[in-house]
């Protein structure tokens, strides 16, 4: 996914143990894509990306990795309602973390 695609950087996280992680959109935010930036290149890869026809809600306090920098929480609506996500280091999904019945609205913190 390239930056003439994806131009706006809509969010960079950079944790102790992780990579710098950079969420990027395109102009009209219904394509989003969560990168990991090697720090030493600026090489990036992929780790997730979502599209949705109308609209990408951005939210607040996600990705959020966890401390050994393994894995990280995502919080996303692809299921049509918020749902945090476990995904590995590399983006993998590892598990759904909520029920859409949960009705979540905010990740406040991971412990």
């Amino acid at each position: 996914m390239g930056s003439a695609k994806v131009p706006y950087l809509a969010k960079a996280v950079w944790r102790p143990n992780a990579p710098l992680t950079i969420l990027v959109q395109n102009r009209r935010q219904t394509e989003q894509a969560l990168l990991a930036v090697d720090d030493r290149t600026g090489v990036t890869r992929v780790l997730l990306s979502e599209r949705d026809a109308a609209w990408l809600n951005l939210a607040e306090n996600s990705p959020r990795w966890l401390a050994d920098g393994q894995a990280f929480v995502w919080m996303t609506e692809s299921r049509g309602t918020w749902q945090l996500e476990l995904r590995s280091k590399h983006g993998g999904l590892i598990r759904v973390l909520t029920p859409p019945s949960f009705r979540l609205f905010e990740l406040i913190d991971v412990d």
